[in-house]
């Protein structure tokens, strides 16, 4: 004799297991597709949004700029009585990207600058006032996205 309290009509027992399996199968595979499509999707639309090539397509060290901001003459070597030294970065992007320059004399990091350049930008070091740049070995490194891509060698002489 069925115990009176417990029915017997749940979801299971009506549709009958084997179509139960059947729907959650279904249901399981239709989660799933849609997952992949979401993620598609959302992965094509990153891929579109970064494409293009970014690249430095040139650096002028030089001791001056004109009066739109462009580099007098290409430098390797500056006075230690000069008053600023350029760093002019040239980027091809299809966007504004986040440059960084570390300044160093021989091993030691003296200046850091960071912007975020569209096509070119003036990076530049200064003495502290009253003093002048000290003699020896410099190099600029410059990074394009987080990532380092380009150092540049110069000297200040006397």
């Amino acid at each position: 004799m069925k115990n009176p309290t417990i029915k017997s009509n749940s979801t299971i027992e009506k549709i009958g297991k084997s179509k139960w399996i059947k729907y959650s199968f279904l249901a399981l595979i239709c989660f799933i597709t849609l997952s992949i499509l979401v993620w598609f999707v959302v992965s094509n639309l990153k891929i579109r949004l970064s494409t293009g090539t970014i690249e430095i397509t040139d650096i002028v060290l030089t001791t001056g700029l004109d009066s739109q901001g462009k580099p007098l003459q290409y430098e390797s070597r500056f006075s230690t009585a000069q008053a600023r030294i350029y760093c002019v970065i040239f980027i091809s992007s299809p966007k504004p990207v986040n440059v960084i320059v570390w300044w160093y004399f021989q091993d030691q990091l003296i200046f850091e600058d960071a912007a975020v350049v569209n096509q070119w930008r003036a990076f530049y070091i200064e003495p502290l006032q009253g003093m002048e740049f000290p003699e020896g070995d410099y190099r600029v490194e410059i990074s394009l996205v987080n990532i380092p891509v380009r150092v540049v060698y110069f000297s200040v002489v006397p």
